[in-house]
This record gives structure tokens, C-alpha cells and sequence, in this order.
């Protein structure tokens, strides 16, 4: 977990979000410039850089080579020459990407719906970005084709469905089309169904877009404010004190390592030492049943010798009486005998 901080801030302090600023637009009737910040800030996907510009109006031409310069390495953009000299009215945009910023000009082109934007993405996630005429505006069928239905979705705006509703209302109702669009919105899907012309419907692609590279923006913001209080949490006052202090926090990690191996050793210690103790406890409980078992044969031993002295005893007592008896019978007998002796005639 702490390693993953680490890596979180690291990555904060190495790409900080700052907003660029722009510079003021230059009078309608001076030849046509752009002005834009000098950093590029990306988005999530490496290879879609974001642009901020504001065009007071030009060619079609002039507005990319202006985004080519915007770009590290400049992008690749490929106007029809048909299209070179297309009227773009003044746009001003922020953070958009640069498919965004021709599909901006398209839609103040004047004729209107002259172009179509298109992106090719090659294998290792280049892009080339294709201007060409609008073949559908310039057909004789152009009439019938010019509603057209487009589904979105809005999943990845970063916003409520109802804001991402409202904005598109919102952009909607700047274009001030003749025929009004119809939008129909699938809740469980969060998809929105458009049936408009093609200027309604590039207009909604951008505002989704923007709102898309916004959350983007947002969640950048968000893991910038993560990392920063993950510096504070480590105490770490500034970049330049990162890495002494990234170090002192690996080698209390290290400390931390052998103090767990230590402690962990010692349980296993204490473990053996209990168990260890229970056996003993088992023996001694078996040596106290033995000895108990001891103690009462001892006590029937004791009670069988009492009663043997007794016995023993009283057999003494008889024999003793016997002999009494004996003796006064012989003294009865003697007496007996003198007497018999002196009565006899002589």
C-alpha cells in the first residue's frame, strides 16, 4: 500500500495540473493569429494532446498549421485542397483535443457543413486527422439527406446525466437553427438519440468531447490533491526532500521487515514453548492421578495393618486369659490331689 502512495505522488510531483492562461484575441481586421499556451497539458490517452487556442477567423489552412505548432510532435493534419481556403469564423477554445478544435471550425465555416473531420489511428496509437469536403451538402440529394440521426452516450462525460443534458440543450440553442433538433434520452442506457443536421450533430460531438476531456481533467486534479496529501502524511515538505525522505521511510521499512522476522521467530519460539507446556501440564495431571491412586492404597494398607493389630491384639488378650485359666485349673488340681491325699486311711 505504501509503495503504491509512493509511486501515486511521485508521479503528481513529476506532471503537475496547471491551468494555462490565455492571451487576448487580435482585432477583426489584423491578418488572422492564434494565441495558445506554450505547455501542452495531455489527457488520459498519450497520444490525443490538448489545445487551447483562440482563432479571431481565417482559412482552414492557416487554423492547421496553427494546431501544428500546438503540438509535440505536430500533428498531422491533412486539409483537402479544396478546403485550404474555407472561411472559419473566430472560435476560442480550452483544453480540447485537436479533433475537437477542427470540428469547432467546421461548424463556423462559412458555407455551412462544407467538411467532414475524420481521425485515422495507426498500430502504435499515432493519428492523422483528415479534412474533406462534405460530399453529402455538396450531392443533388443533399436536400433529403440533410437530417440525420446520431446516438451518444454518456457514460464517460464525468457528469450527471441531467448537466450533460442541459449543455447540450444549452449549445443547442446557440446555433439558432431553422429546424429545431429532436433528442430523445434512454435512461437505463444513458443514451442520447439526436435527429438533426449535421451541424446540430457536430456541435453535440463536441460538447460530449468537452465534457469528456474535462472529467479527465478533474480526475487529474483529484490524484494531484491524493498526492499531495500523501506528502503530507510523509512528511515531506517539497519535491527536492522527496528522495532523503522516501529513503529514510524505505530504510524504517527495512527496520520494520526484520522487526516482523524477529517477532515472528519469536512466536514460533513461544509456540514450541507451549506446546512444550501443555505436555508437561499432561504428564504432571497424570502423575497427580497416580499418586492419588497411591495415596488411597496406602490408606487401605493402613486401615488392613490396624485391623491386623487388632486382631493380633485381642488374640494376645486371649492367650493371656487362657493361661490364667490354666494355671488356677492346675492350682485346683494340686489342691484337689493334697486333699484326696489326706483323707485316705492309713
Amino acid at each position: 500500500m505504501i509503495t503504491t502512495l509512493l509511486l501515486t505522488a511521485g508521479l503528481a510531483i513529476a506532471q503537475p495540473a496547471t491551468a494555462p492562461a490565455r492571451q487576448p484575441a487580435q482585432p477583426a481586421g489584423d491578418a488572422p493569429t492564434v494565441s495558445a499556451v506554450s505547455n501542452i497539458r495531455y489527457s488520459p490517452d498519450p497520444n490525443a494532446p490538448l489545445v487551447s487556442l483562440s482563432f479571431p477567423g481565417g482559412t482552414l489552412e492557416e487554423l492547421a498549421d496553427r494546431l501544428r505548432s500546438l503540438t509535440k510532435p505536430p500533428a498531422s493534419i491533412v486539409v483537402a485542397p479544396s478546403l485550404a481556403s474555407l472561411n472559419i469564423g473566430p472560435i476560442s477554445v480550452a483544453d480540447v483535443t485537436v479533433d475537437t478544435a477542427l470540428r469547432a471550425a467546421v461548424v463556423t465555416a462559412s458555407p455551412a457543413r462544407a467538411a467532414v473531420v475524420s481521425i485515422i489511428r495507426g498500430e502504435h496509437g499515432s493519428a492523422l486527422y483528415s479534412v474533406e469536403p462534405n460530399q453529402a451538402a455538396q450531392s443533388p440529394f443533399a436536400a433529403a439527406e440533410k437530417s440525420m440521426l446520431q446516438v451518444y452516450s454518456l457514460d464517460r462525460t464525468g457528469v450527471e446525466n441531467d448537466v450533460a443534458l442541459s449543455a447540450i440543450k444549452a449549445a443547442l440553442d446557440l446555433l439558432a437553427d431553422p429546424e429545431e433538433a429532436k433528442i430523445s434520452f434512454h435512461k437505463d442506457s444513458s443514451l442520447v438519440m439526436l435527429h438533426g443536421s449535421h451541424r446540430q450533430i457536430e456541435t453535440v460531438r463536441m460538447v460530449l468531447t468537452t465534457l469528456e476531456q474535462s472529467g479527465a481533467s478533474r480526475a487529474n486534479l483529484s490524484v494531484a490533491k491524493s498526492a499531495s496529501s500523501v506528502l503530507k502524511a510523509l512528511e515531506i515538505s517539497s519535491p527536492e526532500a522527496a528522495p532523503q525522505r522516501l529513503a529514510e521511510i524505505h530504510a524504517q521499512l527495512k527496520a520494520v521487515s526484520q522487526l516482523r522476522a524477529e517477532t515472528a521467530s519469536l512466536r514460533a519460539e513461544l509456540d514450541v514453548a507451549h506446546a512444550r507446556s501443555k505436555d508437561t501440564e499432561g504428564r504432571a495431571a497424570a502423575l497427580l492421578a497416580e499418586n492419588e491412586k497411591l495415596h488411597a492404597d496406602l490408606r487401605t494398607i493402613s486401615l488392613d495393618a490396624e485391623r491386623a493389630r487388632l486382631q493380633l491384639q485381642n488374640a494376645q488378650r486371649e492367650i493371656e486369659r487362657l493361661t490364667i485359666t490354666n494355671a488356677e485349673l492346675q492350682k485346683f488340681v494340686d489342691s484337689f490331689r493334697k486333699t484326696a491325699e489326706t483323707k485316705e486311711p492309713r
